[in-house]
């Protein structure tokens, strides 16, 4: 089931690139990666991002949930508040191309492979013909 109208499959991706597999998560909950911009709360994390085409570690405030569901849910509530990613969130659950394409250009995440990663983790989950 779609959350906010976004395949589950990227959620689930993102979720597994965000959190290193649940493992950055420790302490946080914050299994989608989201900075806390500025709002209180947040835990200082070590980080690494792409600028001006370089990748720097540098360290950065997260936000904090008091569990996963909350962090998924925080997640929605982060974008849909965003209007960068109306795109993103107007693309289709269906059609997790334009979704990845628009999650890309949107600015999520620095790394200019963001997608292609979320794509191979993607490929690697099962289909629901596997149950």
């Amino acid at each position: 089931m779609p959350i906010c109208g976004i395949s589950h499959k990227i959620i689930l991706a993102q979720a597994a690139l965000e959190s290193s597999w649940g493992k950055a998560a420790s302490g946080s909950n914050n299994l989608m990666g989201i900075k806390s911009h500025g709002l209180a709360g947040g835990k200082a994390v070590a980080t690494t991002e792409v600028i001006d085409g370089k990748t720097v570690k540098l360290t950065d405030n997260f936000r904090q949930y008091n569990s996963p569901e909350d962090s998924i849910r925080g997640y929605g509530s982060f974008l849909k508040s965003n209007k960068r990613y109306r795109h993103f969130l107007n693309a289709g659950a269906d059609n997790e191309d334009a979704q990845l394409t628009a999650l890309q250009q949107s600015g999520y995440a620095t790394d200019p492979k963001y997608a292609q990663k979320l794509k191979s983790i993607i490929k690697g989950l099962p289909s629901g013909d596997d149950a």
